[in-house]
């Protein structure tokens, strides 16, 4: 039970995107569990590669565009570190009615993260009171603001999924909201795909440079934050 959680729902709307992290063992899959039945109860359908009691068959055929979906990337971190893995569902995912959780130790690439989940302080394991409280954080250019989340019950969620499967391949479940997008072009006749997002090569058959451009960008954003402490200390994200 969410006993307290102001403001953060309104963002994950917005944002359709999220990143829950943190130590093992400290709760992230019950949070994104009691997160993504909130949506459930609105018919939203559940996806993920997890071994989920929730989960609808996202191979299926019939899975269109038609039907809203709420993801949940298990430890998908390490599949998702660079913007060719990324932008080709992340950009369309309210076209696609899709709002997407990666859970994990491994923060995926920063573009996910500019709304973020980390715990503050399990009030179980310090002072026995069945509360644990997680801060949630927006940090996009100019936008950057904070809230705090209070969960108890979490134990409700035990046996939804197991924590021994090791579940589904991760690229399968992000290549099902993939395909959702291509699918979106599809629909509408568009001939922009894809893979000229993932590649990153506009119609002419020339490369771009948005990438390279995003990353000379995130360099001069840490120089900046390096030389500047108290900027640092205001606009940082959460310690991972």
């Amino acid at each position: 039970m969410l006993l307290f959680s102001a403001g953060f729902f309104n963002e994950l709307r917005e944002n359709r995107t999220c990143y829950i992290g943190g130590r093992k063992s400290t709760g992230k899959t019950l949070l994104g569990l009691e997160i993504a039945e909130k949506f459930l109860k609105e018919g939203y359908k559940f996806v993920s590669n997890m071994s989920c009691v929730w989960n609808e068959d996202y191979f299926d055929e019939n899975f269109g565009l038609d039907n809203d979906v709420f993801g949940i990337v298990d430890e998908g971190g390490i599949y998702t570190r660079t913007y060719k893995t990324v932008s080709g569902f992340t950009e369309f995912s309210r076209k696609t009615r899709s709002i997407i959780l990666f859970v994990g130790r491994k923060a995926p690439h920063d573009d996910l993260c500019d709304f973020a989940v980390h715990p503050l302080l399990d009030m179980w394991k310090h002072l026995m009171i069945p509360i644990n409280i997680w801060g949630w954080e927006v940090y996009q250019k100019r936008k950057n603001y904070r809230g705090i989340i209070l969960q108890t019950g979490w134990q409700a969620y035990y046996g939804l999924y197991s924590s021994i499967d090791p579940g589904d391949y991760p690229l399968n479940l992000l290549a099902f909201f993939e395909k959702r997008a291509q699918s979106l072009f599809d629909k509408y006749g568009r001939m922009y795909n894809i893979s000229d997002v993932a590649q990153g090569v506009n119609y002419k058959g020339q490369s771009n440079t948005i990438e390279s451009n995003r990353d000379m960008a995130t360099m001069a954003q840490k120089i900046r934050d390096n030389l500047s402490i108290h900027k640092r200390k205001s606009t940082g994200r959460f310690r991972r």
